[in-house]
């Protein structure tokens, strides 16, 4: 049922105050249904990270990105969690409301 699933995603929600190149996004501590890119190497607002994208494990549209690795210690709390980008679920979510 669809409580459960959202009962699943508070469960794994971190945080609400996260950006990303489309605007609002959101950290989570797990991500199913995805798929990774190879590892990456890229400079953000808060530092030097290693990250992989993550998209859509069906459209393979693009969503966000998964921190493997951040050079900062004050980041590292950050490593294996994922940030989904609202803009891109909204995007994949109407496109699945229109089939």
């Amino acid at each position: 049922s669809s409580g459960i699933n959202a009962e699943y995603g508070r469960a794994c929600l971190v945080s609400t105050a996260f950006h990303g190149m489309s605007g609002n996004a959101y950290l989570f501590n797990r991500a199913v249904n995805v798929l990774r890119s190879d590892s990456r190497t890229t400079d953000m607002r808060t530092g030097r990270h290693i990250v992989r994208d993550v998209h859509c494990k069906k459209c393979k549209k693009y969503i966000g990105w998964m921190y493997e690795y951040a050079m900062s210690r004050d980041q590292q709390y950050k490593e294996g969690m994922y940030v989904l980008e609202c803009y891109y679920i909204i995007q994949i979510l109407n496109t699945v409301k229109e089939i």
